[in-house]
């Protein structure tokens, strides 16, 4: 009695322990079962982790030079100046919100690569004051676009003023303006090589100086007159040699640098004795853009007249 009573507990217990065990949580699935589930690995597994999910970089603008920079420029004529934005950074570079505050004496061009373009070839984004700018432009990584500006002045026209465009900053572009300008001295004022003979050669020298404040460019060097005078200029007769205006000072660089000079060399050769005169016309960028020098020979000197 005692044995069928025990047997009856243990099969009690048995059962009761099954009626209380408790379902597990469903682990996360591999591949083919989260495919017979209907379910991705991301649904199975919850949010990907954000380290391994692939860096699509950002772009970064750098703007070179920082200003459009315009010297002198006389009105009616033209003057173009560059700026180049370019993205240093890992990721597209997206530009948008262009706005150009100058006056109608300015007209903006715009150009992708890194290569100039003439202007024919480029953007027409800013004219008489009205733009035509895109919604957004794109720069790849290591890319470029390019910004040119034209200022032709008028009397009395309004310079200055900036572009500004938004990108991973707000870019602000200022224009500036120098009124450095080059400006010629000379000496003599006027070359007299006093009496020569007929047949006989002498030299004279016509020296000029840049005693301004930028560089200046030779446009001709010219002598009009008597053919018994000619000209030279570091050995090239600049009237047919334009080799001989590019760096007339000798200084390995264009034009006639700041407190720079460079030399004309005048030969005489007259065929008689008579009074012969020539003028010598120098025409260049400087303030005072186009002067004359008197050449003459055979000339009675003033201080000895009766």
């Amino acid at each position: 009695m005692l044995r069928n009573t025990k047997l009856l507990a243990l099969c009690c217990l048995v059962w009761a322990c099954s009626e209380t065990v408790t379902e597990s949580e469903p682990g996360p699935c591999n591949g083919d079962e989260c495919a017979d589930m209907g379910l991705s690995t991301q649904d199975a597994a919850g949010e990907v982790d954000a380290e391994s999910a692939p860096d699509q970089g950002v772009g970064e603008a750098e703007v070179t030079p920082g200003r459009f920079e315009f010297a002198f420029v006389a009105p009616g004529d033209s003057l173009e100046s560059v700026v180049r934005i370019s993205n240093a950074g890992t990721g597209p570079l997206v530009l948008s919100q262009f706005a150009a505050a100058f006056s109608s004496e300015y007209t903006l061009y715009m150009h992708e690569g890194a290569v100039a373009a003439p202007l024919t070839e480029q953007d027409l984004v800013v004219r008489g004051g009205q733009s035509t700018f895109p919604e957004t432009l794109e720069i790849a990584p290591d890319s470029v676009a390019r910004f040119t500006l034209v200022y032709t002045p008028t009397e009395g026209g309004q310079r200055g003023g900036h572009l500004s465009i938004s990108g991973d900053r707000e870019i602000r572009i200022p224009i500036g303006h120098s009124d450095d300008r080059p400006e010629f001295s000379y000496e003599p004022e006027i070359v007299d090589f006093g009496a020569v003979a007929p047949g006989e050669r002498q030299l004279g020298n016509l020296q000029v100086t840049n005693i301004g404040s930028a560089i200046a460019t030779l446009e001709s060097v010219t002598i009009t007159g008597d053919q018994a005078f000619s000209i030279s200029i570091e050995g090239r007769d600049p009237q047919v040699d334009s080799r001989a205006l590019h760096n007339p000072d000798r200084d390995l660089e264009p034009g006639v640098g700041l407190e720079k000079y460079f030399d004309v060399l005048i030969r005489c050769q007259p065929e008689t004795d008579e009074p012969i005169e020539a003028m010598i016309h120098i025409v260049s960028d400087a303030s005072n853009d186009s002067f004359s020098v008197p050449v003459r020979a055979n000339f009675p000197d003033p201080k000895e007249a009766p």
